[in-house]
């Protein structure tokens, strides 16, 4: 997949150990190891995944657990952090007992419209004609300054990023010669108050979250292929009460965002609908009289007038219209197996 570069030596830091309290080291390994742990609180259920990865890198999932969600989660943020805890809890101890692991670390979804997105830019000169890896590191760095808050936990992925060395795109740009670097990547900002609670969610199982993930990219990942975003293609991740979006186009990311609703919304909308169609009079025309004919022959069916056509919607023109920049943020995760930080 095209945009992702392994970040300089010593950039990604784990946010948690790899050893699991009370369990044997060779069981329990970091998600940045070959087991990879994620977690995801939805309004209608709390899930985790357990996986390994395979000497050729393809993730095999080992384990899943679930719980109900309902009254403790509500469009990606905790309601009830006793009911929350317990959910991932049981959720957990499924997952570990069909995987026969435990994990100390797990990566953790988030979606909802308390996410903001944003793609930022950040341009590096090269002293001396060549690209090394503290210029990744200096690029990254000037495109998130803008979008740095102490009230945000701020994410993003190299599997979102683009580098142009010279305006050249190029998906490795580290030993390049040009003059200037520049980077175009994607950021997901969170509000700091909801990350601590599903920080805590997580910790009062004594395990840690290693990063978040934004989840519409994460699927997106999951199901396209690079002929997919190449030619450009739309990704919408449904969900209980929240539904993400992710663009693509010349494997790019255009744009993403996130709405609060979802397959319940969907539903009722739908139920709403098929019930009003149900209670209309049934207006055969063989039983239908005209009151405006003396004969009394029966009335000839209404022709059934066509819907006007729509204007493009706005996603359709965000998505032939490239944006340059938005909102944005920091912390990296290189990619769902080996997180980065800057």
């Amino acid at each position: 997949m095209s945009g992702g570069v392994n970040p300089p030596a010593g950039a990604g830091q784990c946010r948690a150990g790899g050893l699991c309290p009370g369990g044997s080291q060779e069981n329990c390994v970091s998600s940045r190891g070959e087991i990879v742990g994620a977690v995801d609180f939805g309004s209608h259920a709390v899930r985790v995944l357990i996986a390994r990865r395979d000497p050729e890198g393809a993730i095999r999932v080992i384990g899943h657990g679930a719980a109900s969600g309902r009254g403790c989660v509500s469009q990606g943020v905790i309601q009830d952090l006793s009911a929350a805890q317990t959910a991932f809890g049981r959720a957990l101890g499924d997952a570990e007992q069909a995987a026969h692991v435990h994990v100390r670390t797990l990566f953790c979804g988030i979606n909802g419209r308390s996410v903001e997105t944003s793609i930022q830019e950040g341009r590096v000169k090269l002293e001396d004609g060549i690209v090394e890896p503290r210029h990744l590191k200096a690029a990254l760095d000037q495109a998130s300054r803008t979008i740095l808050a102490a009230d945000k936990q701020i994410t993003s992925s190299v599997k979102a990023q683009e580098w142009f060395v010279d305006d050249q795109r190029v998906i490795n740009p580290v030993g390049i010669r040009g003059q200037v670097l520049k980077i175009r990547e994607h950021f997901a900002c969170l509000p700091a108050v909801i990350a601590d609670n599903l920080d805590g969610c997580v910790q009062a199982q004594g395990r840690e979250i290693e990063n978040f993930i934004f989840l519409p990219l994460a699927s997106a990942l999951g199901c396209l292929t690079p002929e997919d975003m190449e030619l450009g293609i739309a990704v919408l991740d449904i969900g209980h009460s929240t539904t993400g979006l992710a663009l693509y186009r010349d494997h790019s990311v255009i744009d993403t965002c996130c709405f609060n609703l979802g397959g319940t919304t969907l539903h009722a909308t739908s139920s709403r609908a098929c019930r009003s169609r149900s209670r209309r009079p049934n207006n055969s025309c063989a039983s239908t009289v005209s009151p405006n004919t003396e004969s009394g022959r029966a009335a000839s069916p209404r022709r059934p007038t066509m819907p006007r056509p729509t204007h493009r919607s706005s996603c359709a023109r965000r998505f032939e219209a490239r944006p340059t920049s938005s909102r944005g943020a920091s912390s990296t995760i290189s990619s769902i197996g080996e997180p980065a930080k800057y």
